[in-house]
């Protein structure tokens, strides 16, 4: 187009120089007429020259402008693997919950998570709790582990390398919670990780996780280890075995009777054999990890004989949290709570096997410990902790978010806690039930202890407060009246 406005000016041109001996009138004409051509050439021009003006400014404008959340690739990597973990929740909240748009970023994902596992000191960690795991990772974790995916996967099973115990155990539990069967062998060699042995929660986590798979590899897995289990984990995982039917083996009759053999259950049983229709369907997808006989191990052989206000203990690592603030010396059906809370701490104290081991933080606005450390129930220490109950006297307000904070950062070996409380929290850095039921439950995330409370005379919000702190552990609670 260009070329030809060039040859029809030039040619124009040439009129008007070489025909200088035209009249006036001609040469008015002529630029008339060159005029004209002109105007036509310019409209002829103008829609295709805005266009292009138009597209130019669109390659100048932010992405953010046009409408889309998402940012550029580079962008988003940056902000996954940073620093700052509300940077973090904020990309992965653009990235948006479609699946569509979680496959598009998962190369991204994958990158930023590589990058975050391989140097989890760029993160900001808690320091109460070298473990604690940074909630933009937590959902970081989770958002790989929905996508159904060999890529994500792999991602996840290499979070396993790296040197945080809870990154980890929330990357197993992501597999396991959405079923990436794949991932089993990788969870099972998690038993020969250091964090194995010295955690229960990390314990606790590697289990659920084989749990929620709901596979006859993970339910093969979870026999052997069920084999080196004892305490509050070996109960959670034979309440499991018992929910396991013949259906959850792939209605393979010989490998599911070998396996109830293995576990200790009664083959006989018929409702083991298949799912009962008058029955509601086994919930596999929580674990509730009944101590069976098995031919490798005698910790299996147990363990109820002792209870406290009516709640088995299977523990063998736990402590009791009682309440010793002043209102506990008021009289509650005729018997001055703290008399009756005594004794009841006594005995269950005595029943105690030697194998157990335990203490006891008495609870005001401060906390009394009966030792710093688990001891073993021996006969000697059963008398030092009974002394040491009958000394308490209940003076002062109740810090009851302050035990548990205690209770949690104890020992890292503490499997269940027993806490009994008689009324509203007074003292603290958080009195308000439902404050403290947030920090408390967030706390426990990846400690998974299992919280029993019991409440003394307690009204309709402290009595709720105390079951909503037991039951997400599948933690009992007792009213006593």
């Amino acid at each position: 187009m260009f070329a030809d406005v060039t040859v029809a000016g030039t040619k124009m041109h040439h009129l008007i120089v070489f025909n200088s001996s035209a009249n006036d009138g001609a040469v008015e004409s002529s630029h008339r007429d060159q005029r004209r051509d002109q105007h036509r050439v310019t409209e002829t021009l103008a829609a295709p020259l805005m266009l292009l003006i138009a597209f130019c400014a669109l390659l100048l404008v932010p992405v953010r402008c046009l409408g889309q959340t998402r940012p550029s690739n580079r962008q988003l990597v940056v902000a996954l693997s940073g620093t700052n973990d509300v940077k973090r929740i904020a990309a992965i909240h653009r990235i948006g919950v479609t699946r569509e748009a979680q496959r598009t970023a998962l190369p991204d994902m994958t990158e930023a998570m590589a990058k975050l596992a391989s140097n989890t000191k760029r993160v900001a960690i808690n320091k109460r709790d070298e473990n604690d795991l940074p909630a933009g990772v937590l959902q970081l974790i989770n958002c790989i582990g929905t996508i159904d995916s060999p890529v994500a996967t792999e991602s996840l099973v290499n979070v396993f390398t790296c040197d945080r115990d809870s990154w980890i155990a929330a990357a197993a539990l992501s597999l396991g919670s959405n079923q990436r069967t794949a991932a089993i062998t990788a969870i099972e060699a998690l038993t020969e990780h250091p964090a194995y042995a010295q955690r229960y929660g990390f314990r606790f986590a590697v289990a659920k996780a084989l749990v929620q798979m709901d596979d006859p590899r993970a339910w093969d897995a979870l026999a052997m280890i069920a084999d080196q289990t004892d305490g509050q984990l070996q109960h959670l995982m034979n309440e499991a075995f018992k929910q396991v039917t013949l259906e959850q083996f792939d209605d393979d009759a010989p490998r599911f009777a070998r396996w109830q053999a293995r576990v200790g259950i009664d083959v006989e049983s018929p409702e083991l054999l298949g799912p009962n229709p008058e029955q509601p369907e086994p919930q596999t997808d929580t674990i509730k990890l009944v101590d069976a006989p098995s031919e490798s191990s005698s910790s299996n052989m147990k363990l109820v004989e002792s209870e406290y206000y009516g709640i088995p203990i299977y523990a063998k690592r736990l402590l009791f949290l009682v309440d010793c603030s002043g209102s506990m010396a008021e009289a509650y059906n005729g018997r001055i709570r703290m008399q009756q809370a005594k004794a009841e701490l006594i005995e269950a104290i005595e029943l105690l096997e030697p194998s157990t081991e335990f203490s006891i933080l008495a609870y005001n606005e401060r906390i009394d410990f009966f030792q710093h450390d688990l001891v073993q129930a021996t006969e000697e220490n059963k008398y030092k902790a009974t002394s040491f109950v009958r000394k308490l006297k209940p003076i002062k307000n109740t810090d009851i978010h302050g035990a548990l904070r205690a209770a949690l950062v104890f020992d890292s070996q503490v499997e269940a806690v027993f806490l009994l409380s008689d009324g509203r929290p007074t003292a603290g850095r958080l009195t308000a039930p439902a404050a403290i039921l947030q920090d408390i439950l967030s706390y426990n995330r990846f400690h998974n202890l299992t919280f029993n409370s019991i409440g003394v005379g307690v009204e309709s919000e402290m009595r709720s407060f105390l079951q909503k702190l037991a039951e997400p552990s599948d933690g009992e609670f007792r009213l006593v009246q």
